[in-house]
């Protein structure tokens, strides 16, 4: 068998040299797919690390946003109902029973964080 590659070496050696030609190409685009490949691999990687930590970093500045308005509406509210209550007090009526349960839910509310959490997509 050996014989016989040789012999064709000898008798077409342009035949052999492309050979060996398109056999180190062949190697040299596998391993060059290789290391693309794996760069791709490396930077969908990072590129995703990046992306949660920005939605991390999103969802705080969302929950701070949503605590900053919860707080200062809540603190409207109270200055609204103290300024009724004022009123009740110089008229020199009984405050209402409502506006005491109303100023109790306005200092117990929550700040509705639900709303930064991302919803997943069907």
């Amino acid at each position: 068998m050996i014989k016989r590659i040789v012999a064709v070496g000898d008798r077409h050696p342009w035949m052999v040299i492309w050979g060996l030609v398109v056999f180190v190409l062949v190697v040299l685009a596998a391993t060059v797919t290789y290391f693309v490949q794996r760069q791709n691999d490396q930077t969908a990687k990072e590129a995703k690390a990046r992306a949660i930590l920005v939605a991390t970093s999103a969802q705080e500045t969302c929950k701070a946003a949503v605590q900053a308005v919860t707080e200062q509406g809540k603190t409207d509210d109270l200055k609204i109902l103290n300024v009724i209550k004022e009123r009740f007090q110089e008229a020199g009526r009984p405050v209402p029973a409502i506006y005491l349960a109303l100023e109790l839910e306005v200092r117990n509310r929550e700040a509705p964080l639900a709303a930064c959490i991302p919803k997943e997509s069907p």
